[in-house]
């Protein structure tokens, strides 16, 4: 387990995690992101006390100048967020693009659906142990309730929800491949912290080592994978190069 280090920002010892394109703690995340939603700009208190880089830990976060903490988070290269605030309209905007909208809003309906339902559940993955460690099973069973959501996704795109059964199969193989793509990428911009993992789901993730790929490798087929040590190495060393990049 990592031990609690001093945060660049704040001074106070906290267990740090990459977030924003630094290592900082998770209050400091907090706050960059509540300085982004303020429609006005933070005015500094000139005080030396209240202004100094341990203000937050001898003081309170209350008492502290926030235009001064928030100039250090953007000295120490901290990427701004980007927020997108709802914009309140006397009239409904003109969809100029029905079909792309209807698309977009499809996949972002399944992705807050997958999202709430894995949450809920227990952790799997290469490093986890017993029952939760991530084996190509579980792997398989998960690709099988992401394709029923795909499935379900498919029906709500216009015209091709009109379509007959033959043709919606031909466009559901092609869009498959597209669809997993998608919500992966979705998946590690939204929730993951970690550059060695690559997550399939909000609760399932895989190792980007060499020795816990080809362990995971090796469950594809329990009476054969095992004796193919140096085919399972390549294979993870092709899955690892191929989850990096995405």
């Amino acid at each position: 387990m990592s031990e609690k280090q001093e945060c660049g920002v704040c001074s106070i010892d906290a267990f740090l995690s990459f977030h924003l394109g630094i290592s900082i703690c998770t209050a400091c995340v907090a706050f960059v992101y509540r300085s982004r939603k303020r429609r006005t700009p933070y005015t500094c208190k000139k005080d030396a006390r209240l202004c100094s880089k341990t203000s937050v830990r001898d003081y309170t976060a209350y008492a502290a100048c926030t235009k001064c903490r928030l100039d250090r988070c953007l000295q120490l290269g901290v990427v701004a967020p980007e927020l997108h605030r709802l914009i309140s309209c006397s009239t409904a905007r003109r969809q100029e693009t029905p079909i792309l909208f209807s698309v977009v809003q499809a996949i972002q309906n399944g992705f807050s659906i997958i999202k709430a339902k894995h949450l809920t559940r227990k952790v799997y993955g290469t490093s986890e142990s017993g029952d939760q460690c991530l084996t190509y099973p579980k792997l398989l069973e998960l690709f099988e309730e992401n394709t029923a959501f795909c499935r379900l996704i498919t029906e709500d795109i216009p015209i091709v929800s009109k379509l007959d059964s033959g043709a919606k199969e031909r466009v559901f193989k092609n869009v498959l491949f597209i669809y997993n793509t998608i919500f992966c990428v979705i998946h590690n911009m939204s929730i993951n912290s970690n550059r060695t993992r690559f997550y399939r789901t909000p609760n399932m993730y895989l190792d980007l080592d060499l020795s816990k790929v080809a362990f995971f490798l090796q469950t594809v087929n329990s009476g054969d994978w095992p004796t193919k040590t140096h085919e399972s190495t390549i294979l993870s060393r092709f899955l690892i190069k191929l989850c990096t990049l995405a």
